[in-house]
């Protein structure tokens, strides 16, 4: 949830949450340090969620999807209870997430919880992780 924490407004300057979907998260957060926000992409297809990053390139600033490196972050999802919930400044720990489709402009805190389950035909039941963040640079319930 490093990069959601760190989300900003892109290269460029588009809002610092572009997507907001239940199996897909678009965000711009400067992943490697220098300085470029690049746009990173979460998506959950097919039992596997993945991993997106592009680089803007040119001037002005772009992000070409051609550029897309993509990574396999899980494989063998339970994708009936693995899901992005979000959720608007005035969340405080037990309100409902923001109902989609998610106007992404509302976005201060993404939650996402996985199912994992290599077998489900097979013992042990699926292990679920959650894992959350507040996206700093849109804080505004101070």
């Amino acid at each position: 949830m490093h990069d959601v924490r760190g989300a900003s407004q892109s290269n460029t300057g588009s809002y610092a949450v572009e997507l907001a979907s239940s199996a897909a998260l678009t965000i711009y957060s400067d992943v490697d340090g220098d300085v470029n926000r690049e746009r990173v992409r979460y998506r959950l297809v097919n039992g596997t969620v993945t991993r997106g990053t592009t680089k803007p390139t040119g001037s002005p600033a772009s992000y070409l999807d051609a550029n897309e490196s993509i990574q396999t972050m899980v494989r063998s999802v339970a994708t009936a209870t693995t899901r992005f919930d979000y959720f608007d400044g005035s969340y405080m720990g037990t309100t409902s997430p923001l109902t989609v489709p998610v106007d992404h402009s509302r976005v201060r805190f993404i939650r996402f919880t996985i199912a994992v389950d290599k077998d489900p035909s097979l013992p042990p039941a699926a292990i679920t992780m959650t894992g959350s963040a507040v996206v700093r640079s849109l804080k505004d319930n101070f």
